[in-house]
């Protein structure tokens, strides 16, 4: 004879099995989700320590730099910069062009900076103020410069946002209907 007694209105019911694709796709969210937060953190320590990132746009500075490449840069006084640095310089009409620095000249108040693309025959001259600032190249990451320009604009970060929304929220579902 048993002694269990049912609770009057209780409800019994098995164990919820979770398919294996079930198990899977919860998976590979969880790892997704991860690397998102991976990428987060990365991205405010690095504004945090002055870094900021830009997509290499032309093939002058190739095969160091080549078009798509996100390029990681460092603001630092034009004073600082030595021979065979990558330097970006933004010219009068905004651009900024990358390319290896090939000679510095004090003058008076103003250095002059010869720089030259990797992948160009000629060079130019810049006349920079002392105490004004490049961008200093700190690295380059390949081809990921090309997945930031297609994510680029309000209807992409709103898609990005929405399904990162929908990431977490799925996960915190798995979480929530797991048994006790």
């Amino acid at each position: 004879m048993s002694s269990a007694t049912a609770t009057p209105g209780a409800v019994l019911s098995a164990p919820r099995s979770v398919s294996p694709v079930g198990r899977i796709g919860t998976f590979l969210s969880g790892v997704l989700l991860l690397v998102a937060l991976m990428v987060l953190v990365a991205v405010v320590v690095a504004g945090a320590n002055g870094l900021r990132v830009r997509v290499e746009q032309t093939g002058s500075m190739a095969p160091a730099l080549q078009p798509g490449d996100l390029v990681i840069v460092k603001q630092v006084a034009v004073d600082s910069v030595a021979l065979g640095d990558v330097i970006g310089v933004r010219t009068a009409a905004g651009q900024v062009i990358v390319h290896r620095v090939q000679r510095v000249d004090g003058a008076g108040g103003a250095l002059r900076v010869t720089t030259r693309g990797d992948a160009n025959p000629t060079s130019e001259t810049w006349t920079i103020p002392r105490g004004s600032e490049v961008a200093l190249v700190r690295g380059s990451i390949p081809s990921l410069g090309s997945m930031v320009d297609a994510v680029k604009g309000p209807f992409a970060a709103f898609a990005v946002l929405i399904a990162g929304l929908l990431l977490a929220l799925s996960q915190l579902r798995s979480i929530w209907s797991r048994p006790a």
